[in-house]
């Protein structure tokens, strides 16, 4: 009886399996990284490591519609104490048809989903002085903590043209943050690639859930050759600090211009940024990166970069390197 239970089990399991797909896949990545700001007690250097699995199921109808979900398991060590974490991310859920895939839970946003806005990262972080400095929701790959948090995003692509927009709703079963105000973040982003040219433009409105926190962005990157492509951002930043409207601080303006330049195995990215905030040391910062393709998905990746540095925290203009490796399975 019990090997006809165990045949029937496995005949169960297999069937479903056969009917689904689950893949598993991500990257780990470690090396050195080194920040000039650090004071005190804490390290200026220190052992950058994360590793990554995203688990991915999905099944499609006899009618050839889409079905799937993702968790996120993620370890990560990086520069404090609070950023040594093993985290299983909340689900994401999609359906999707042709050009259009529609997303429930913890969803991408519409501009962190934007094709050019950090197409000036460099570095084994993937990090960059010309990144929005703004706060907005992205997908999370950590646990929300007390928030009760979920979104809806979508997105449609024809014949070049992409169009997005994501709403998230902070506290959709109870207030989990009485008193704090958190808003609905709502998000859009439209960009069109054209042969060698690319554009793009997004906004988002109350982001990370605070009131008035709006941002908007646009950007183009052109491929010259086939070696060299360059790009230039423009971000209108959003606000920082509490939530009390008086009490905000504005991020400025960020403009970005970068460059990528590739032959055989090597790239090198450059960029140089400026940003208005009041609150800056310096309004110009800059960045090199370069990545040596080791093959097998595997890359070593060196970077040096300096900041704005913090008037209101005496804080110089931090310079910030890495040097590491990333491999994706």
């Amino acid at each position: 009886m019990k090997k006809v239970l165990f045949a029937t089990t496995a005949l169960v399991f297999s069937a479903g399996f056969a009917a689904a797909e689950v893949s598993i896949s991500g990257y780990g990545r470690f090396g050195a990284s080194y920040d000039s700001s650090k004071s005190g007690d804490d390290s200026k250097s220190w052992i950058e490591q994360r590793l990554r699995f995203n688990i991915d199921a999905l099944t499609t109808t006899d009618g050839g519609v889409e079905f799937g979900g993702r968790l996120r398991l993620q370890y990560d060590n990086r520069d404090t104490a609070a950023g040594r974490t093993t985290n299983t991310a909340p689900a994401l859920f999609y359906v999707s048809y042709g050009g259009l895939r529609v997303e429930v839970g913890n969803v991408n946003t519409a501009i962190d989903s934007d094709p050019l806005i950090y197409n000036s990262e460099i570095g084994i972080t993937e990090r960059s002085f010309g990144d929005p400095r703004s706060n907005f929701w992205t997908y999370n790959s950590g646990s929300y903590g007390t928030d009760n948090r979920s979104g809806i995003y979508a997105k449609y692509s024809i014949a070049g043209f992409t169009a997005q927009a994501s709403y998230i709703d902070p506290d959709q079963v109870s207030d989990a943050h009485p008193g704090a105000d958190l808003r609905s973040e709502q998000s859009v982003a439209f960009s069109y690639e054209t042969g060698p040219l690319t554009v793009s433009t997004a906004a988002t409105w109350n982001g990370a859930g605070k009131k008035s926190n709006t941002v908007w962005y646009a950007g183009a990157a052109y491929q010259f050759v086939e070696e060299f492509t360059a790009g230039l951002n423009y971000i209108d930043e959003g606000y920082d600090g509490t939530r009390n409207g008086a009490d905000y601080s504005d991020l400025g303006k960020t403009i970005t211009l970068y460059g990528t330049y590739t032959i055989d195995a090597v790239s090198l990215t450059g960029y140089i940024a400026n940003n208005d905030a009041d609150d800056n040391k310096s309004d110009t910062v800059y960045g090199l990166g370069a990545a040596y393709d080791l093959g097998g998905g595997t890359k070593l990746l060196g970077s040096i970069e300096r900041g704005y540095g913090s008037k209101s925290s005496d804080t110089s203009e931090e310079t910030i390197a890495q040097l590491g490796v990333k491999f994706n399975f």
